[in-house]
């Protein structure tokens, strides 16, 4: 823990540094401004490149072909390897594909390590809930609760509370909680996620301005994820312009 305060202290001071060299060597801050971002989008790939988390480029920069490049080492390490792999499946939309991977996977080969054993439930969660399994769905959210596995992750459990309110068609519940843990939520991915579910439930309440409104945003941003595709079908059904 100490190791990486230390860490980010130094590449604060650093970015710091920089920042008032330009400051003073440059009059536009414009410019500044953009040198800065680049350096801060620098430091956030070394950061994903040195993490031990191996689905950052999934998680935080929404790019699945990146997350399976980077997981390509781990192939000697076939339960880590497969859940990894099924894990960027699933988001991308291959639900199918990361069944079968996912079924592959021994939980007891895994479960050793806290982020993979999160990761394990996100998955089995994630199937869960595109099988419609409402009761199974419930019994695996509620034993990953009693297991602490959210709270060990520092991940918020609502996420997937939301999730079950949608199985359940419990939409105005699944917005007003919605609503409030996506200004709490990270990384980026489980952000985009709620925005579409938020988006659905909208969708189902016939509340259709909402429902465009989100699925606009999430659209233009075009992230590489299943939510992009989901939203347009729904500015499609809702005979939105798509640009």
């Amino acid at each position: 823990m100490l190791r990486d305060y230390t860490k980010f202290f130094i590449r604060l001071g650093i970015a710091l540094a920089i920042f008032f060299i330009l400051a003073n060597l440059i009059d536009n801050r414009y410019i500044i401004l953009g040198i800065f971002a680049g350096l801060a989008l620098i430091f956030i790939i070394i950061g994903l490149l040195s993490t031990k988390n191996h689905s950052g480029y999934l998680e935080i920069v929404l790019k699945p072909y990146m997350h399976y490049e980077r997981i390509e080492k781990l192939k000697d390490h076939k339960d880590v390897y497969n859940l990894l792999k099924a894990y960027g499946l699933y988001y991308e939309g291959n639900t199918e594909q990361a069944k079968q991977l996912f079924a592959q996977v021994s939980y007891q080969e895994v479960s050793n390590n806290k982020r993979l054993d999160l990761t394990y439930r996100i998955v089995q969660l994630g199937i869960l809930f595109e099988e419609n399994d409402v009761e199974e769905y419930k019994r695996v959210y509620n034993k990953a609760l009693t297991d602490t596995i959210f709270l060990k992750n520092k991940m918020n459990k609502d996420i997937f509370k939301v999730k079950e309110y949608i199985l359940e068609e419990k939409y105005e519940e699944a917005i007003e909680l919605a609503v409030i843990i996506i200004p709490k939520t990270q990384p980026r991915l489980f952000i985009v996620e709620l925005e579409y579910y938020l988006a659905r439930a909208y969708f189902e309440l016939n509340r259709l301005d909402d429902c465009n409104a989100v699925c606009e945003f999430i659209h233009e941003r075009d992230y590489q994820v299943k939510y992009t595709e989901l939203c347009r079908q729904y500015l499609v059904q809702m005979n939105r312009t798509i640009y």
